[in-house]
């Protein structure tokens, strides 16, 4: 944009069919300032692809005393008739954006059925050779890696993520050249690439599409919205180019993945004693419990190696006995505990509950084996022999620092 004798010219404000472009909200707060008195534009579609979004922006212009002129299409905001003009032009250059939306929509489903890839950037482990995915001499190779080593060697999705990143292998974001891209790869991405049947050297696209007649989604959005296409409407080439696995080993990881789903818990039945009340001391996360080594290990251990935190390994037995000799300790002063409670509530009834907690439980507990008691901000649980009030007497967390 630039100011001139009153004059404000638009310069390249793109997309037109976004109501939210940052320039163009730049330039109706300098309006509504009074900045300037004259808007010229190109064409009213470059101004506006939306008849409404058109109108309502010059609409709010006009309020401003700010005029609006059109170089190519001859129309001036302050002429007689002016708005019936603009919602004839506006509702051209909508149905033009429409026309060449649906050229290229064909356009990519025959490239598509023609077996060529029209995304921006290739799979990670391929590259794109003239519309054709081609194998990456280095990149195919990590992603057989991760298939052998899931597959073959039976690590899990972060092992081999911590192996690549101990490798200094760069991720697909590094690769793809992203801005914000990290050298560490995570356990969503192995599953991405784990789960990606192109890798098979089937080409499938037209999983999606963009639906413009919601143009309420675009006003508040500024893009399209895209719902996914069933799955008889995708567009399935096989052997469109070189596969870096079989098929029978694609499928016998798909039935991996879904039995190891199977065991994780998902918030139903039976879960860990101590599961969100037992945290590693050295990093704060959780200790998470392995069901074959019938104990807790500190969830960082768990997920990135012994370069990030210990194990801090407890066996469950030892931290319920822990437990329990705290909860009996407790039981024995309950009745001092509960007249200084009374007491507390009495003359502090509005006390902050944090302070109330932390004049009645100051002492920590250690342990030969390196546990302690600390307290939290969760409401309080009913604990054996224990008068208290929901919300005041807090529970213990355990925390591990072996």
């Amino acid at each position: 944009m630039k100011k001139s004798f009153g004059l404000k010219t638009i310069i390249n404000i793109f997309p037109p069919h976004n109501p939210n472009r940052v320039e163009l909200q730049k330039l109706m707060k300098d309006a509504e300032q009074r900045k300037f008195e004259i808007v010229l534009i190109k064409s009213v579609s470059r101004w506006a692809r939306d008849t409404v979004d058109s109108i309502l922006l010059v609409r709010q212009l006009m309020s401003f005393g700010i005029r609006v002129m059109s170089v190519e299409d001859n129309f001036d905001s302050f002429d007689d008739g002016a708005e019936f003009k603009l919602a004839i032009y506006s509702a051209l250059a909508q149905q033009e954006s429409d026309t060449i939306s649906k050229r290229v929509k064909f356009g990519i489903a025959v490239k598509s059925r023609e077996g060529k890839f029209h995304g921006s950037l290739p799979p990670y482990g391929y590259e794109k050779v003239k519309g054709k995915l081609e194998l990456h001499p280095i990149h195919s190779q990590t992603v057989r890696l991760i298939f052998d080593l899931y597959l073959r060697e039976g690590w899990g999705m972060q092992k081999i993520a911590n192996y690549l990143t101990a490798k200094k292998i760069p991720t697909p974001r590094a690769v793809a050249g992203a801005k914000n891209a990290g050298d560490k790869w995570q356990y969503s991405t192995e599953k991405l690439i784990l789960t990606n049947s192109l890798y098979t050297g089937d080409l499938v696209q037209g999983r999606s599409k963009t639906d413009g007649k919601d143009k309420i989604f675009l006003q508040k959005k500024g893009y399209k919205k895209r719902p996914q296409n069933k799955q008889y409407e995708w567009i399935v080439i096989p052997d469109a180019h070189p596969a870096i696995v079989s098929r029978e080993e694609f499928q016998e990881v798909q039935e991996k993945i879904r039995k190891k789903g199977e065991k994780i818990f998902r918030g139903r039945g039976n879960k860990a004693l101590f599961a969100r009340l037992a945290f590693c001391a050295d990093c704060g996360a959780g200790m998470n419990y392995k069901n074959d080594r019938k104990g807790y290990v500190c969830a960082t251990y768990q997920k990135n190696g012994k370069q990030a935190c210990q194990s801090h390994y407890i066996k469950h037995d030892d931290l319920k006995d822990k437990v329990l000799a705290d909860l009996r300790d407790l039981a024995t002063n309950s009745l001092n505990m509960k007249a200084q409670l009374d007491y507390s509530l009495v003359t502090s009834y509005k006390a902050d509950e944090g302070q109330l907690c932390n004049s009645l439980l100051k002492t920590k507990y250690s342990y030969s084996r390196g546990f302690s008691v600390a307290h939290v901000k969760e409401p309080a649980r009913l604990i054996i022999g224990v008068s208290c009030v929901r919300g005041t007497l807090p529970f213990p967390r355990y925390y591990s620092n072996e």
